[in-house]
């Protein structure tokens, strides 16, 4: 009875195992592929199993431990392949790759000697047999040992997100080591014989579950991220005396081994090129939703850069600039792969970030490796002036876009204003660059207070004097992100300047008249008429309201403009 119910255990997994590889051919589940000839010489084992207890064939019996050797030896291939890494220890290549042969060779020179002998079956585990199953535990163990090691290693530098996955790695091999010597001290080895099939499948499952799942970071390259800080570890494991050289999250080089190195290059070198990208939107970003995030971004596009330029020195020379040096490569291919970078980068992500390019190539030119870098840099700041004068309002919308998560409100409110502006700006005929300026500004005034805590529904107040400066510095750190991200210097003074009052009593400089700049008189306004028409702060004197504002918040000319604004777009009647 019992050998029945294990037989239709084995069967029940036998048949799992066979469904998961076949959903995870059809169905493409990358966390099943990377596994699957481990699943399938855990099926092996456990048909093997069913059939030795049923036939209690002595060829049967003797391959259950070598089976099980090698689907340790295939299991961590699979996880050094799932990793995108190499086993590069000669010993362990040895004792991982080479042990299993070994043992295969033994086993069957024992079922050869055995059949030729005619020598049957016996109930009892001999000598010969029990160090074989020793054998088999040991390799067994030096498994999880080693992939217990890895996980370690990788979970050092991970980021915080990432370090449960680790973790739970860590926890199970322990787990299975615990097991694995419980078993063998408590001289249980024929029921683990059995069960191991069934353990053999739980942890398979564990790896595919407990996988760096691609919706976490939703980009293929998710998998890649995390693999990329397990390499920055083991580059600082092995070239520990040049660990100043690399860059602490992205494991590329710093900035000062970057200039250093070009100084030695060949200077007869014409196929030389430097590319400086630059990342737009991180400062919002890492303000707003914290450094992890901002950092996770950088991570990203460091590896998407080293998966495109494989033979090239990438250095990161600040927070969001990254540097390139190739050679024997074409316009053409620099162009091709500054394109796959912007489309790789932005793929399904939730951030979005803009990126400014600057590259020169040497061509037959008596130049030293530094003056190319310096003729990037130069590129790079052009190329940032005409395409960020070219998408002012795409840009000011992926700022908008990143912020929106943090607050529904805030962002509702932002739109309006930018949609109000630019109707109030054709309204006044002004010119194409003018209204862009107030659209923007409008869509980005108040794009610092996301983290703002005493701001619903636009009623601002303060538990004391901090607090109020936190709240009116929004200002400053929104005119700081605006130049940061390549908006428009008329377009962030505006920003700055929003709270500014007619009378000289608003902030952050106490601007009165017409020393306060138009696109800021015009974001106050239209913010101001936001607030009457859209929250509670209901006033139904508009008109009265506005005119009392005169030389206070507001000049005569912009009130009387908005007032005939209103009128025409039927949004107050008409003073007849």
């Amino acid at each position: 009875m019992k050998d029945m119910i294990f037989i239709l255990i084995l069967t029940l997994i036998t048949a799992y195992n066979i469904s998961i590889i076949f959903l995870g051919y059809k169905k493409s589940w990358t966390n099943v592929l990377n596994y699957k000839y481990s699943y399938m010489l855990a099926i092996v084992y456990n048909v093997n199993l069913i059939l030795s207890e049923l036939s209690h064939s002595i060829i049967m019996e003797k391959s259950i431990p070598i089976i099980s050797l090698f689907f340790f030896r295939q299991l961590i291939i699979d996880f050094y392949r799932s990793m995108e890494m190499k086993i590069s220890n000669t010993i362990k290549i040895i004792w991982f790759h080479v042990t299993p042969l070994v043992f295969l060779f033994f086993v069957s020179v024992d079922i050869l000697r055995g059949i030729a002998n005619k020598v049957g079956v016996s109930g009892d585990i001999g000598a010969y047999d029990l160090l074989m199953i020793i054998g088999v535990i040991l390799y067994q163990l030096s498994v999880f040992v080693d992939l217990f090691k890895i996980n370690y290693l990788s979970r050092k530098d991970s980021l915080p997100r990432y370090q449960q996955v680790y973790l739970a790695h860590m926890l199970v091999n322990f787990l299975f080591v615990f097991i694995t010597l419980g078993v063998f001290i408590s001289k249980q080895i024929e029921e683990n014989i059995i069960i191991s099939g069934l353990l053999f499948t739980l942890y398979l499952i564990f790896l595919t579950v407990n996988y760096i799942r691609p919706e976490w970071l939703p980009h293929a390259y998710t998998v890649r991220l995390m693999v990329h800080d397990h390499q920055i570890n083991k580059e600082k494991t092995v070239r520990s005396r040049d660990r100043r050289s690399l860059d602490g999250l992205t494991g590329v080089f710093t900035r000062e081994y970057f200039l250093r190195y070009i100084e030695t290059l060949d200077t007869n070198d014409d196929a030389l090129s430097i590319i400086l990208m630059q990342m737009t939107g991180l400062k919002l970003i890492n303000e707003s939703f914290g450094f992890d995030v901002g950092d996770e971004i950088v991570q990203k596009n460091s590896v998407i850069i080293c998966d495109l330029f494989p033979n090239a020195t990438v250095a990161r020379m600040t927070g969001s600039l990254f540097a390139i040096m190739t050679s024997k490569e074409s316009e053409e291919e620099i162009s091709q792969k500054i394109r796959k970078i912007k489309e790789l980068s932005n793929s399904n992500q939730d951030y979005i970030i803009h990126l400014n390019f600057g590259y020169y190539m040497r061509k037959n030119e008596d130049l030293l490796p530094l003056d190319v870098y310096l003729r990037s840099v130069e590129e790079l700041y052009y190329n940032r002036l005409i395409i960020n004068q070219k998408h002012q309002n795409q840009i000011a919308d992926m700022l908008v876009k990143n912020q929106s998560k943090s607050s529904v409100l805030l962002n509702e409110h932002l739109e309006r204003c930018a949609h109000l502006a630019s109707m109030f700006g054709e309204f006044l005929k002004l010119s194409d660059e003018e209204i862009c300026d107030i659209r923007n500004g409008a869509l980005l005034h108040d794009i610092a207070l996301v983290k703002m805590p005493t701001i619903e529904s636009y009623h601002v107040s303060f538990s004391d004097d901090f607090e109020k400066r936190v709240y009116e510095s929004h200002v400053s750190k929104g005119y700081d992100i605006a130049i940061e991200s390549g908006i428009n210097p008329s377009t962030a003074q505006g920003i700055l300047h929003h709270h500014e009052k007619y009378n000289g009593s608003g902030y952050p400089h106490g601007l009165k008249g017409e020393a306060i700049p138009f696109v800021a008189q015009v974001i106050c306004l239209i913010d101001h008429i936001d607030i009457i028409f859209n929250t509670g702060k209901k006033i139904k004197k508009v008109r009265d309201h506005l005119i009392s504002k005169i030389g206070v918040e507001f000049s005569s000319e912009m009130v009387y403009n908005m007032i005939a604004f209103l009128e025409e777009e039927g949004m107050i009647e008409a003073d007849i």
